[in-house]
């Protein structure tokens, strides 16, 4: 399992283009054009403020690459 669940794009840090791939599937849900499962990083389903909210609190947080 990825330690970093915020790290939406799996670089090994959390940076602005996690964020900007949430923002980008902001307010979408299973099923529509943008949604992006990666993005839902609460997994209830819907990418919200809370999403946001959870990346932008790990900005700047890494982990070393590649995991064992």
């Amino acid at each position: 399992m990825y330690p970093l669940k915020t790290d939406i794009n799996y670089n090994g840090r959390v940076d602005i283009i996690d964020i900007s791939g949430a923002a980008k599937a902001f307010a979408t849900k299973p099923g529509d054009a943008r949604w992006d499962k990666e993005s839902d990083v609460n997994f209830d389903g819907k990418i919200d403020i809370l999403d946001l909210a959870a990346i932008a609190k790990d900005f700047g947080r890494t982990v070393t690459l590649p995991l064992p």
